[in-house]
């Protein structure tokens, strides 16, 4: 278990770490539009992306 802890946690730090290695301006231009929406809609994404993990980690598990 704490081996596929480790591996998910650096496979997630390399595709998040190839975004803005290859693509630097479309990098910086997403995040500058992030950071200009109201809280409650950065915090919608997030719960967005926290329940697709999670199916997907059932998905994967079954």
């Amino acid at each position: 278990m704490r081996d596929s802890i480790v591996l998910a946690i650096g496979l997630v730090l390399v595709i998040e770490g190839l975004f803005p290695l290859f693509f630097t301006q479309s990098w910086k231009d997403a995040f500058i539009r992030i950071t200009n929406q109201k809280n409650g809609q950065i915090k919608f994404y997030g719960l967005l992306s926290v329940i697709i993990g999670i199916m997907i980690i059932f998905i994967g598990t079954y």
